[in-house]
């Protein structure tokens, strides 16, 4: 129903002589307060919204895939990440990424980065 007929259905109901006066009451205001957030919260898109650019990633395939494609998280280290840590070897970046093993290789001794999976 619009607007109107709703309107007309609650002044019609809620005379002040009617017994559930307090009732009626409690629908206008409830109609009311549903009614008016939903009106002045609509969000126009603008033809922007519909054309911005989705990241694009490039997989283990090599291929380039969009962000939302990926079935696996993604943790990118951007240049302030990389200088805010204060590391200055690779492998010391990726402990900052989730799945990888950093350690010592049990051979030679060198660093080891290993990655679940």
């Amino acid at each position: 129903m619009d607007s109107v007929v709703w309107q007309t259905f609650l002044i019609n109901q809620c005379d002040p002589s009617f017994r559930e006066w307090r009732f009626c009451r409690f629908l206008l205001i409830l109609f009311l307060a549903v009614l008016v957030p939903a009106l002045s919260s609509a969000h126009h898109l603008t033809e922007e919204d519909y054309f911005v650019e989705i990241p694009m990633v490039i997989s283990a395939t090599r291929l380039p895939q969009p962000v939302t494609d990926t079935p696996v998280a993604i943790t990118v280290l951007d240049r302030p990440m990389i200088e805010a840590s204060g590391f200055i070897e690779i492998p010391d970046l990726f402990r900052l990424v989730p799945g990888f093993q950093v350690g010592l290789s049990w051979r030679d001794h060198h660093t080891a980065v290993t990655y679940h999976g």
